[in-house]
């Protein structure tokens, strides 16, 4: 494989848009439960759990040795779980919108075996508006190396730079009364929603980026029981809540979403989505996040912050 550069590193710039196939594929995965996506979709604009994406959509588009091509299919899961996804989306992104995306490769750790990557994304239009921010971090294998000791490279964890909530998206928000309107405590839950393998072989395509979320075969070998649904799959069925609840906007203007993953999703399994109202004040909405197995086991965790401005 090619050299490492030190870290933090800049990544190579690149350019949009989305590949369309690959949003209606999405777009399918979430099957008959995602009406509220479709509703988005059909005004041409592109899903947050698609949003969420952007820095594995940094990370496929750089230049490449052929060494590097080898390194990836003997190891074809190297950055591709997510463990952690932090994003803002600052604006909606229309299907068809030109932007450029600029990234860092910021860290690299090692806890309890495990080598973990963190990259920082940036996603601008023409005229240099800031539409998406990024910070995802994920594991570069899958399987755990015994005696690997703890460690890092790059920026210290506290320095990388991480997406927040943005204020200035409350003016443009079409759902804002709805939102100020909700009582702490206000819930989702739910309904079940069977992850099944068909439709994660529909998000996957013909030549899948990472294939341990479709091919048994590539996941046995991985180290898993069966094919795992990629982080923003899972994502993607409590995303469709939240809009179907609170409006199909309700995501894409200035909200930071800040999710964990801490189990992984196998094909066929049961997930419930749900989230809870934690504070509506001071100009902010706060929702706690989770979706769990109907084993009981979390998949994940973790909180969203939308901008309602004033008058909540």
């Amino acid at each position: 494989m090619s050299p490492t550069p030190p870290l933090p590193h800049p990544l190579v710039e690149v350019l949009g848009p989305l590949d369309p196939e690959q949003i209606d594929a999405n777009l399918a995965s979430i099957g008959e439960y995602g009406v509220a996506t479709r509703l988005l979709a059909e005004r041409g604009l592109v899903p947050p759990d698609v949003l969420c994406g952007q820095t594995l959509f940094l990370l496929a588009r750089q230049p490449r040795t052929k060494a590097d091509d080898d390194a990836k299919r003997a190891s074809p899961i190297a950055g591709g779980v997510w463990v952690r996804e932090q994003v803002t989306i600052h604006a909606p992104v229309r299907r068809d919108e030109q932007f450029v995306v600029k990234g860092v490769s910021a860290r690299r750790f090692v806890k309890k075996g495990r080598r973990y990557g963190v990259t920082t994304a940036q996603t601008f239009a023409p005229d240099a508006t800031l539409l998406v921010s990024n910070c995802t971090t994920g594991l570069l294998e899958y399987q755990a190396e015994e005696g690997r000791a703890d460690g890092s490279e790059g920026m210290d964890e506290a320095l990388v730079p991480v997406p927040a909530v943005d204020p200035a998206g409350a003016a443009r928000h079409p759902s804002v009364l709805r939102l100020r309107q909700l009582a702490i405590g206000a819930t989702i839950d739910g309904p079940p929603v069977e992850l099944a393998l068909s439709l994660m072989l529909v998000r996957d395509g013909e030549k899948p980026a990472n294939p341990i979320h479709s091919d048994p075969e590539v996941a046995r070998a991985s180290g898993l029981k069966a094919p795992i649904a990629g982080g923003s799959h899972v994502a993607a069925f409590l995303f469709e809540r939240l809009m179907a609840e609170w409006g199909t906007d309700c995501l894409l203007h200035g909200a930071h979403v800040d999710l964990r993953w801490f189990a992984p999703t196998y094909g066929e399994e049961v997930i419930v989505p749900r989230a809870s109202v934690l504070k509506n004040a001071d100009g902010l909405l706060s929702v706690a996040v989770e979706v769990v197995g109907v084993d009981g086991i979390v998949r994940v965790r973790g909180s969203v912050v939308i901008p309602i401005g004033a008058g909540s």
